[in-house]
């Protein structure tokens, strides 16, 4: 993996990330359907980290904390 070019905004980090979790997510379903379950678990953990990543980069992780918490 080739580092993040310095001229990259928070916004296109959160994009990548979302982007990286949509395409585990889909790889994880269509292993699923496939009948190749250890693929689709590590896929869809994958897919989970990458979508806490896009929530961390876009200040969504800390809201749905809180909101989970009361």
């Amino acid at each position: 993996m080739h580092p993040a070019p310095l001229d990259v905004t928070p916004d296109e980090h959160g994009i990548d990330a979302e982007e990286r979790a949509n395409q585990w997510l889909a790889d994880g379903i269509k292993a699923s359907e496939d009948g190749r379950v250890t693929k689709a678990e590590r896929c869809f953990q994958k897919a989970k980290f990458w979508r806490g990543r896009a929530d961390q980069i876009s200040g969504r992780a800390g809201s749905q904390a809180a909101a989970c918490i009361e």
